[in-house]
């Protein structure tokens, strides 16, 4: 599941979701239903956000019972 960001207002910005940001929490709601579920889910964000967000992403990550995978920017070119 791509978190992108830690912030409701940050996510929206970057996937211009047209549920607005209600997508922010339904995307949390729906990682803590697969968790729940007994699903293998990870979290991810990339590397570009800042150490302070990675962190703030690993610990919301965490927080829902999701594992946490920072991807690299420049692979993914």
């Amino acid at each position: 599941i791509s978190l992108n960001e830690p912030d409701k207002n940050k996510f929206l910005e970057i996937t211009k979701s047209k549920f607005g940001i209600e997508s922010f929490d339904a995307m949390l709601q729906f990682t803590k239903e697969c968790v729940r579920q007994g699903n293998d889910v990870r979290m991810t964000v990339v590397d570009v956000i800042g150490k302070d967000n990675i962190e703030k992403s690993r610990k919301l990550a965490e927080s829902l019972g999701a594992k946490f995978r920072c991807r690299s920017f420049a692979k993914g070119r």
